[in-house]
């Protein structure tokens, strides 16, 4: 909707896509979430710890590192993280 807001009213697209304006409105003004906070930290952790090993560990490894920094982190958050950021 932000890209087209200039193109179409916000009263129209929100009709169309079943939206209130209130919570679009809302969302523009929002900060970033915790979620988003949180996951923007453990890419750049994971990045490092990657780097540091060579790129050897796997999202195990790298959760026992992440442990030892005071991180718990599950294997799938991890996993998310790394395809986010590209590293195999």
């Amino acid at each position: 909707m932000k890209a087209y807001r200039l193109l179409y009213p916000v009263k129209l697209m929100a009709r169309v896509l079943e939206v209130s304006r209130s919570g679009y409105y809302a969302w523009l003004t929002r900060g970033p979430s915790e979620r988003q906070i949180r996951d923007a930290l453990l890419k750049v952790l994971i990045r490092c710890a990657h780097t540091r090993n060579r790129g050897t560990y796997g999202p195990r490894r790298l959760q026992d590192e992440l442990a030892a920094e005071g991180q718990r982190v599950g294997l799938d958050q991890i996993a998310r993280l790394r395809k986010e950021i590209g590293l195999k």
